[in-house]
């Protein structure tokens, strides 16, 4: 995101976890109308490291809506639940593509619709510099919790899950934020990565990696 030129994705067929975190810190993306982009990683006990969280925290920053508890939540509830798209409408209805990004619905024509929204951004391009990303601290810690409590109480979530959520909702609220307040990006990161560590090492997480890998589907323990 950083880069003197802007970098622009052209994304066809599946673009899950790493990939999407990519596309996420592009200046620009061109997506077919048939692609499935998404963070699926809560589906094998784990949360996205490599900017994820952080990268949709910030968008929904920008969003700019009346509530940010309502964005913050939303973003949070997409991660919970592992989803990716069905299309590219979808991937823009659940925040991995913005208003702004393309779609192609001629595949044929992804990289040339690409390359001229290359063009286009770089007429007024200029290289993004750290900005801090706003958190909510212990206040949005608190209502993820009781949506956590209340998944728990209702049966729609073990307690493995919980732990996912929690990871999740910990990068979210500013990790040991204390109020509200703007952090460095680069904190947040760690705050990621701490949390990424903190869940390799369980049984359920392993359990859930190897399920994946023999059978291509979600374990839930």
């Amino acid at each position: 995101s950083r880069s003197r030129v802007p970098v622009v994705a052209a994304v066809a067929g599946y673009s899950l976890g790493g990939a999407c975190e990519m596309l996420l810190r592009c200046h620009g993306v061109q997506a077919a109308f048939e692609s499935r982009i998404g963070l699926p990683e809560a589906n094998v006990g784990l949360i996205p490291a490599a900017g994820g969280v952080t990268a949709m925290l910030r968008r929904a920053n920008q969003a700019g809506g009346a509530d940010p508890f309502d964005e913050a939540r939303s973003v949070w509830r997409t991660l919970c639940s592992g989803a990716y798209s069905c299309c590219a409408d979808d991937a823009r209805s659940l925040g991995f593509l913005r208003s702004t990004d393309g779609i192609s619905r001629n595949p044929d024509r992804i990289l040339g619709d690409a390359r001229r929204r290359a063009i286009w951004l770089s007429m007024e391009h200029r290289p993004v510099t750290d900005s801090p990303i706003k958190v909510l601290g212990p206040e949005l810690a608190g209502q993820l919790e009781m949506e956590i409590q209340e998944k728990l109480r209702s049966g729609l979530s073990s307690q493995h899950d919980a732990r996912v959520y929690r990871a999740v909702a910990a990068i979210m609220s500013g990790g040991a934020a204390l109020r509200r307040c703007d952090v460095p990006e680069q904190y947040l990161l760690e705050v990621e990565r701490e949390q990424f560590l903190s869940l390799c090492g369980t049984p359920e997480t392993l359990a859930r990696i190897h399920h994946m890998l023999d059978t291509g589907k979600a374990l839930r323990n």
